[in-house]
């Protein structure tokens, strides 16, 4: 099945951020920390998130002079939603798997173009004890007979990564085994080397798009806008689950299982709020989780897990939302605008530091050019 990107519109008010669930990369609707009351849980239906991506305008129909007019360039086809500007050729796919002898990184950024479980297969026997292979193989349940041995040989060959622990909690809460769950999220909190693996995803998609003879603005755009997060989604639902695990455990009035439960999810959130892109929709995501585990406890109260309040908490996470709508609004402008270099620029800068860090450089850049 080949895979599709829908690009979704951003924000075009304060109540609106899309959301792109990765196995097919088709719009699934606003964000819910944008998109609902502060006082709903989000995560039911959080969908996962992708970098910031043009406000979808209007097509106007085609006269005769735009007809006559010069093609588009990459940038305007993206934001006029044409998601064939993401697509190769099988030709050119297969010849950048020939160039690098197809290793791990080229299977897995050929399958995250044309979505053939195949290229997922063969990276498997080919590298079964690769993390990066294991992540994606998980991730798009591409061998769901062998779920659990992989999950404990990713264990084993990235043993500093929670992630592993994440997705292994998600099985066994699946399969009703509440003190498996508890086990895995203590062994996750334990963890500082989150790590997805989408940058090195980006970056081999990059690379393909260059071979393939786009520009390096162009392959930068498309890498990050095209790349799959295919971990998002199993870390949406477990975080989903919990919170409503936490808030069951509320009403019984069982205030233990509510602080360890909570502990074990905001760490959860923090993890997701810098996992994929680093982009100001998946920290907003992050956001959403992290409130719906800070609305069970007492807002007034002092927790060993927390440096303040929940309530104070929570009033910096809505100040945080406003602050990344009027991110949105700006990158809106800004993107249709931006030169090569720039865009080169701001991609390289949202890989390395995240997007807030890119956009609060693209605002320095406007800046020097506004008159005075």
């Amino acid at each position: 099945m080949r895979k599709t990107i829908a690009l979704c519109a951003a924000a075009l008010a304060a109540t609106v951020l899309f959301g792109v669930y990765f196995g097919s990369k088709t719009c699934s609707g606003p964000l819910a920390a944008t998109a609902q009351q502060e006082d709903q849980p989000s995560t039911d239906l959080t969908q996962s998130a992708t970098p910031l991506q043009p406000a979808r305008e209007k097509a106007p129909s085609l006269s005769t002079t735009e007809a006559t007019s010069p093609p588009r360039t990459m940038l305007q086809r993206i934001v006029a939603e044409d998601t064939n500007v993401f697509k190769l050729s099988t030709e050119q796919i297969q010849a950048f798997l020939a160039r690098n002898r197809t290793n791990a990184e080229s299977l897995l950024a050929a399958f995250n173009l044309n979505g053939d479980p195949e290229l997922l297969r063969e990276a498997a026997r080919r590298y079964p004890s690769n993390a990066f292979v294991l992540v994606s193989v998980l991730g798009n349940d591409a061998l769901p007979e062998q779920r659990r041995e992989l999950l404990e040989e990713f264990k084993q060959v990235s043993p500093e990564n929670p992630l592993a622990n994440y997705l292994s909690a998600r099985e066994n809460l699946k399969n009703q085994q509440p003190e498996l769950v508890l086990s895995e999220l203590a062994a996750a909190s334990a963890k500082n080397g989150f790590n997805d693996f989408t940058i090195e995803r980006v970056q081999g998609l990059e690379e393909l798009y260059l071979s393939a003879g786009h520009s390096p603005a162009e392959a930068k755009a498309l890498a990050m806008l095209g790349v799959q997060e295919p971990s998002l989604p199993p870390l949406r639902d477990l975080a989903g689950s919990l919170s409503a695990w936490e808030r069951q455990s509320a009403a019984q009035g069982d205030s233990a299982s509510v602080q360890s439960i909570a502990r074990s999810g905001l760490g959860l959130a923090a993890n997701i709020a810098t996992a994929g892109t680093r982009s100001l929709a998946t920290q907003m995501l992050g956001e959403s989780i992290e409130r719906d585990f800070l609305t069970a406890l007492d807002p007034n109260g002092s927790y060993d897990f927390l440096p303040q309040p929940a309530g104070e908490r929570l009033r910096q996470l809505k100040q945080n939302r406003q602050a990344v709508i009027g991110g949105i609004q700006f990158y809106n402008t800004w993107l249709t605008t931006a030169n090569e270099t720039q865009l080169v620029s701001y991609f390289d800068r949202m890989r390395l530091y995240g997007e807030a860090s890119a956009l609060n450089w693209a605002r320095a850049q406007a800046e020097q050019i506004l008159p005075r």
